[in-house]
């Protein structure tokens, strides 16, 4: 009885989130709308889909190790993906808490999530970001086809392709 009440909460809020997003909610949605855009940037449009999705799943199979392993994979490429929006976008930020405020107002990139990775890293690793953001996203993608969810194997799999590229 409690799993499909915390699943109508979270439907509702799914339901609200996208007509927010689309400035069909009042003030309330404008406030919501300006979260979710800061936050997500243009990938908060897929995130009230993405909301019902895993949380439909995680919560019909509760028990389910290796689909809450898939969830957890699923939330990583999601951030990936912010990241790499946010790489494209590039915005001209001084630090990240200025990535909020642009992608609140423009509605792009990647948010305050893809702001962290995209921003911090470039900092620190440089433009060659962008080839170990897509190499590491592809490797839980790559668990998921190939439905081994274990961390040792995925571990192995990213020292590959980190060698590779160097």
């Amino acid at each position: 009885m409690a799993r499909e009440i915390v699943f109508l909460a979270l439907f509702v809020f799914a339901i609200l989130s996208l007509l927010s997003l689309f400035q069909m909610c009042g003030v309330f949605g404008k406030g919501l709308s300006a979260l979710l855009f800061g936050l997500l940037g243009a990938l908060a449009y897929v995130f009230p889909v993405y909301l019902v999705v895993t949380a439909g799943l995680y919560l019909a199979n509760a028990k389910n190790q290796r689909l809450r392993h898939k969830v957890w994979y699923s939330a990583g490429i999601y951030w990936s993906v912010c990241g790499l929006f946010q790489w494209v976008v590039n915005d001209p930020v001084q630090n990240v808490w200025e990535v909020y405020t642009v992608c609140a107002e423009n509605h792009g990139g990647g948010g305050f999530f893809g702001g962290i990775l995209s921003f911090e890293l470039a900092r620190v690793l440089g433009r060659a970001w962008n080839r170990i953001s897509s190499s590491a996203s592809s490797v839980p993608f790559r668990s998921f086809s190939r439905n081994s969810s274990s961390f040792s194997r995925m571990a192995a799999r990213s020292l590959s392709v980190a060698w590779w590229i160097a």
